[in-house]
């Protein structure tokens, strides 16, 4: 349910632009210009790539030429710079593509550097499907104007997008065509109404790498720089390069935007620090930089975001006491880390003995955890906690009143208390009242709560020490959210249990797309109070809302997702 981060102090916040306004960075206005400074609009293009000299724009064939049988020259008006710029056209193909090359000279002269261009905004437009919705982005009457209501898919013919729409009108061509999460995915090359017509981004970047033309564009989230995703009670968070990025509720500031505005697509989390994991809780998050410092943010009245005070905040604070890390994980009000040495700080709400040192009295500062024991894993649940010890048992802390500790007991505990098991196991994950662990070989077994389910054995009797999992199935890793339970398998297939889903594990059957007999391969997931995160062994994120999900992929929502224009 919950996770780990990393940051850099001292560093300045910095303020989150908003996905609809941040691509319009990689998207240009065309127009043919005279030698007398004469200008009349003609379409868009859109940034493909750069090198050290120059900045490489894919628009329609048609658009270019419109310029060159005219006489005039091609100017290119960035978003970002108020000068018109003259463009040289390098290179072009006709119908069907309709695809030109266009470049501008001396990137550094017009004040923008290479990579703070949004170039992570390349979306999958093998996805798309009728009925899907979509906007376009071009120079009709108004330059980077954008439909407020969404038009739809219509119909997919090979590369070909068609979209009913009574906004694109001249102008538009070369344009970008968008997912409604603010990525390309695909480039507009007609302008007439009722009807759309977009070359997939897939088949343009295809030729453009033919061409042997530097390419930029890339996918937010992908597989070689997703790190970390961590679903909390509303919101979610995950790190690509260092950076952390959340969505989802923000009434406390749980997001780190310095504001409280929720967002129902990644927003960078503000301060500029560098993190090497992250973890989602109750209303606040916690991450931890590579120099072994946590930082937290979001609701703070009983301590959680370990700083010393009860101040909620909206961007990262650190925690105190100059303690280094190895890991973090926020629970529903109170957080823990584990040090290199394999002891265990706890900090924020603690009236259930959560905090493991003995009392039930909150801290707003981290305090060790009592017993002496050496772990190599902690994770922080809804009021209470558990970690494995370097011996590969299990022990837990805290509420128990539905045998969560696991220890044949249903009494609270203010320390840690051996979970009773003859297994050794390798990782633990902890949900609303229940948690589960897994063994090396990726057998798992649940204890706690089981009104819904969450314990994967067949039943909704609650029992206070470990059962094994219904099936034999063997897991890669497991994740336990509020009243259910994901695994995912070493092929890449998800199974859940508990509610939403049935007692035993049942499979979550996602196709690549539409009817296609193929099965997405995830690589990891994440569960949380309000439903299941999981990423793609390509990068992708989907998510499912926990009213949604029902046993079923309906209400499935690749991210990062973007509000609506």
């Amino acid at each position: 349910m919950f996770g780990v981060i990393p940051d850099p102090a001292g560093a300045s916040p910095q303020t989150a632009r908003k996905p609809d306004e941040e691509i319009k960075d990689l998207v240009v206005m065309i127009t043919c210009q005279t030698r007398e400074q004469q200008t009349e609009g003609t379409g868009a293009g859109i940034i493909f790539g750069a090198d050290n000299e120059r900045l490489y724009i894919a628009t329609a064939e048609h658009v270019a030429f419109r310029c060159e049988q005219s006489g005039k020259e091609l100017h290119i008006e960035f978003k970002w710079q108020e000068k018109k710029v003259k463009a040289n056209l390098l290179k072009h193909a006709g119908r069907p593509l309709d695809l030109a090359v266009l470049s501008v000279p001396k990137l550094k002269e017009l004040g923008k550097q290479v990579n703070s261009l949004p170039f992570d905004r390349l979306g999958s437009s093998d996805a798309l499907k009728r009925g899907d919705a979509v906007y376009s982005l071009g120079n009709h009457r108004r330059a980077w104007t954008v439909n407020v209501t969404p038009d739809r898919i219509s119909q997919r013919e090979g590369d070909l997008i068609y979209f009913e729409s009574n906004f694109i009108g001249e102008g538009h061509s070369g344009g970008a065509l968008l997912n409604d999460r603010w990525e390309l995915v695909g480039m507009l090359i007609s302008d007439q109404p009722p009807v759309g017509e977009a070359i997939s981004i897939g088949r343009i970047l295809a030729m453009l790498g033919e061409w042997n033309y530097p390419m930029g564009l890339s996918h937010r989230f992908n597989a070689a720089n997703l790190r970390t995703l961590s679903t909390g009670y509303g919101h979610n968070c995950v790190l690509t390069n260092g950076a952390a990025y959340c969505w989802g509720f923000n009434e406390y500031g749980e997001l780190g935007i310095g504001s409280r505005t929720k967002s129902d697509s990644p927003v960078l989390v503000q301060g500029n620090l560098s993190f090497v994991s992250i973890t989602a809780g109750t209303s606040f998050t916690c991450g931890l930089t590579g120099n072994g410092f946590a930082y937290c943010w979001g609701f703070n009245v009983l301590g959680a975001l370990g700083n010393g005070s009860q101040t909620s905040s909206e961007i990262p604070v650190r925690v105190v006491g100059g303690l280094m890390f190895t890991s973090v994980s926020a629970g529903s009000n109170h957080a823990c880390g584990l040090t290199a040495a394999g002891v265990v700080y706890c900090w924020g709400g603690n009236e259930a003995g959560q905090l493991g040192n003995g009392s039930k009295i909150s801290s707003n500062l981290p305090v060790q955890v009592t017993g002496g024991l050496n772990f190599k894993s902690v994770v922080a649940g809804v009021l209470f906690s558990c970690g494995i010890t370097t011996g590969n048992r299990v022990y837990c802390w805290g509420r128990n009143g539905k045998g969560q500790l696991g220890n044949e007991s249903n009494l609270d505990s203010t320390k840690p208390v051996p979970v009773h098991s003859t297994l050794t196991f390798d990782s633990v994950t902890v949900g609303l009242q229940h948690a589960c662990a897994m063994t090396a070989d990726g057998r798992a077994s649940c204890w706690g709560s089981n009104d819904e389910g969450e314990l994967g054995n067949g039943s909704d009797a609650d029992s206070n020490v470990p059962v094994a999992v219904s099936d034999g199935l063997a897991f890669k890793s497991v994740s336990a959210g509020g009243e259910n339970t994901c695994g995912l398998t070493g092929a890449g297939a998800v199974y859940c249990w508990g509610k939403y889903h049935d007692f035993v594990p049942t499979m979550l059957d996602v196709r690549t797309y539409r009817d296609s007999p193929d099965r997405v391969i995830f690589s990891s997931i994440s569960s949380g109070d309000g439903g299941l995160c999981a990423t793609t062994i390509s990068g992708y994120v989907y998510c499912w809302r926990a009213e949604i999900v029902e046993g079923t992929t309906q209400g499935l929502v690749p991210v990062p997702r973007s509000p609506q224009p």
